[in-house]
């Protein structure tokens, strides 16, 4: 019988593991294992991309986290969906508070998780659990104790004495558990703590803990081995232990749950008795026909009945319903709001007042922005006044109830750079010649610029005759994109049909807000669909100018501007663009100039030719 791993570590540990999701879900595969479990450190920052890579591998996911309890850890796997929100509001425990790093160092506690234990399978955390530590403190009455105390939450089927057996001490330990777990009739489990795939590994894991604790890699002690062992590995090491082995199995298979990848998970609107989201919107929409064209003729009627049978069949009117309504707020109270993308290609959209673009007058194709044949949800961009975003952001919060609406995260990785005089500093390199190494390198990076990146990379180690810079060159490459950080998406924010929590875990963020545990691949993958609230600058500024032209001409609109202005096309015509949103950059100036741009058209032809 296979031996499943249940103690696993990727990169999404952050700093504390090597492996990518891709790489872990391959090796598996390559080892014909029939189960995978994930456990990151109180975190499910890469569970999304797990499940889906998992499952193009034919693997059944095991989803799951180890958890700070007190100054340990605890293994927690989900063995359904509840489990699997109660694990997001444990993890959301820990990281939702402005004190992070006092919160995570106080870990959980029996309290904490007495209310959260259905659905979810307890291992005790092994060499880093607390029984582990206990009897390392021969302290045998208060590690019985807490066992109780375990198997009280969440009985004898669900929670299971972790053995591990990695450093010297562990085989002593290992035993003086098996015997309390009989004393208990409380099953073992066998694992390893896995941070890397193969031992080639530990010296990138030795220069991410070096990271991880601020100092040099002199200044470490030997790490254990904690690379992903051979089954026969395993079943030497526990020879003395097989019924532990086998219950891996066990526990696998009560921990086999489909999470409903891809199926959209909409807000929950207070809409009039027995009207559907799609009703609601066509309601708006016949409202709206009317306002913006007078009459509505067979033409038009087709038009819209054409785009609200492709919204029905995608199921999108609730997206709609509450992009429509964010903007209604944002224009009530005077804050400017300019959506952009292609939305302004639907009839729909125009109608219920999302933007003021006609799609019939400009001959834009709906398809451009929603077809039956693209799985793509819509994206709406809703620029803002950066300085009134906020306003916005919390009527979206109180409208559709704090527990329920997040801002989106992003990944901070190491990029060149940056991970040069991150691993820099880890061997000790003095920060002179760090930056000296560092300045070689591309400042400025894309996913485009792989090639060029890895080309300027292998020409400066070319160029390197000192043995420990040459090292530093090599591990920075290797540790190129290890995820390091989270910060927040420059508007990204979702809205769920219930508790967040049930979703994804959230973690507390710069200026008090919550953000996702998930990109915005991940939320996409958990069926959440993001609407952008960016605040940009350009209609601050234009916002301001209205506001002193007003002083002189009280009831001066920007829409009293022709769009034929004979000073603003020669403004166009010779580049003379900056400060002006999106054709302000050297390149797009040299377009417009190419172009000798003076109408709209013209615009629009350079803004495609330009950002495509």
């Amino acid at each position: 019988m296979p031996i499943i791993p249940l103690h696993l570590h990727s990169h999404w540990s952050l700093l504390d593991g090597v492996a990518s999701i891709p790489d872990l879900v391959s090796f598996a595969h390559s080892a014909n294992l029939p189960a995978l479990a994930l456990t990151d450190s109180n975190a499910l920052y890469g569970a999304m991309n797990f499940v889906s890579e998992c499952r193009q591998a034919g693997i059944p996911p095991l989803l799951g986290a180890e958890l700070n309890f007190g100054k340990s850890a605890i293994i927690l796997l989900a063995r359904n969906l509840r489990g699997y929100g109660n694990l997001c509001r444990l993890i959301t425990r820990l990281q939702a508070v402005a004190d992070r790093d006092a919160a995570l160092t106080r870990g959980l506690d029996l309290g904490d998780l007495a209310s959260h234990t259905d659905g979810l399978v307890a291992l005790s955390g092994g060499w880093r659990g607390p029984l582990d530590a206990l009897v390392r403190q021969d302290d045998l009455g208060q590690a019985e104790s807490l066992a109780r105390a375990f198997t009280n939450l969440f009985g004898r089927d669900r929670f299971f004495i972790e053995l591990q057996i990695i450093q010297q001490d562990d085989l002593r330990v290992a035993q003086a558990l098996q015997a309390l777990a009989n004393r208990l009739q409380i099953d073992t489990v066998a694992t390893h703590d896995i941070h890397y795939l193969s031992p080639d590994d530990a010296p990138r894991y030795r220069v991410l803990t070096a990271m991880r604790h601020n100092t040099r890699l002199a200044d470490l002690p030997t790490l254990p081995d904690l690379a992903f062992p051979s089954e026969q590995k395993m079943r030497d090491t526990f020879a003395e232990f097989p019924a532990a082995l086998e219950t891996t199995q066990a526990i696998a298979e009560q921990c086999r749950f489909e999470f409903p990848l891809g199926q959209w998970r909409f807000p929950a609107l207070a809409l009039p008795s027995g009207r559907t989201p799609t009703e609601e919107m066509q309601s708006l929409v016949l409202v709206g026909a009317t306002q913006r064209y007078g009459k509505v003729n067979p033409a038009l009627q087709a038009r819209l009945q054409k785009e609200i049978t492709v919204i029905d069949q995608l199921g999108y009117a609730p997206y709609f319903l509450v992009v429509a309504d964010i903007v209604r707020f944002a224009r009530e109270q005077g804050v400017p709001i300019s959506p952009r993308g292609s939305a302004s290609s639907s009839v729909v959209a125009y109608c219920l007042g999302i933007h003021d673009i006609d799609p019939i007058a400009h001959h834009l194709y709906f398809e451009r922005f929603l077809s039956l044949e693209r799985h793509d949800p819509p994206d709406i961009d809703l620029d803002l006044c950066s300085h009134r975003r906020d306003e916005v952001i919390r009527y979206v919060y109180a409208k559709y109830g704090g527990d329920r609406v997040a801002m989106v995260c992003t990944y901070a990785t190491l990029r060149a750079r940056y991970a040069l005089r991150e691993v820099g500093k880890a061997y000790g390199l003095a920060e002179k010649r760090i930056g000296e190494l560092a300045d070689q390198l591309p400042g400025f990076w894309h996913p485009g610029m792989r090639k060029q990146l890895a080309e300027a990379q292998a020409e400066l180690i070319a160029q390197t005759h000192d043995p420990l810079e040459r090292e530093v060159l090599e591990m920075s490459r290797a540790l190129d994109g290890t995820p390091h950080h989270l910060s927040i998406h420059p508007g990204g924010i979702v809205i769920a049909p219930g508790a967040m929590t049930d979703i994804v875990p959230l973690q507390h963020a710069t200026k008090g807000l919550l953000v996702t545990q998930f990109d915005l691949s991940g939320i996409e993958k958990a069926g959440l669909i993001k609407i952008d609230l960016l605040g940009i600058s350009a209609l601050t500024v234009i916002a301001d100018s209205i506001a002193l032209i007003r002083r002189r001409e009280p009831g001066f609109s920007s829409d009293q501007i022709p769009l034929n202005d004979a000073e603003t096309a020669q403004m166009l015509a010779t580049a003379h663009s900056i400060g002006c949103f999106q054709t302000e950059s050297p390149g797009m100036r040299m377009t417009l100039r190419e172009l000798t741009a003076r109408t709209t058209n013209d615009l629009l032809v350079a803004l495609a030719l330009y950002r495509p």
